[in-house]
């Protein structure tokens, strides 16, 4: 695993809630965008000042059978009504990426490296403290020498 690509296409249905600190947090599922690979994450949402953009920091996990795969970001997200009850954002950033290959017998091997991510999704509120959203992530580990397609 040279070259490490994910696109994750994240439907996080959980929901999101607010708390008394002004901070939102989001919980939910996951799956790498093939389809095969599940998960879950979460992000908590900083507001930075009065201006539209927060500071995300998040956490996703993914295992399939012998991979695991664990995403650590830290994200500017710019955020924008769309609607009465609902709010479009989009985002990027860098983090950590850690992915461990179990190799059965002959033991496992495991690599952590920065990574650039991004982010895009939308959140319809249901009520003042909770709603439910759909977001797509991008995480991208920078691999020495590896091609950037």
């Amino acid at each position: 695993m040279r070259k490490l690509f994910f696109v994750v296409l994240a439907l996080l249905l959980v929901g999101s809630f607010s708390t008394a600190y002004a901070a939102d947090v989001r919980l939910g599922g996951a799956v790498i965008f093939d389809g095969t690979v599940w998960g879950g994450g979460m992000a908590i949402d900083i507001p930075v000042g009065d201006r539209p953009v927060v500071a995300t920091i998040g956490a996703d996990y993914y295992k399939k059978s012998p991979v695991t795969a664990i995403y650590v970001p830290v994200m500017a997200v710019y955020k924008t009504e769309a609607g009465e009850s609902a709010q479009i954002y989009l985002g990027a950033g860098s983090g950590l990426g850690y992915v461990k290959l179990d190799l059965g017998t002959l033991g496992s091997a495991s690599s952590t490296k920065a990574l650039g991510c991004g982010v895009a999704g939308i959140n319809i509120k249901i009520s003042e403290k909770m709603g439910i959203f759909a977001e797509a992530n991008y995480y991208r580990l920078m691999t020495s020498g590896a091609d950037n397609d």
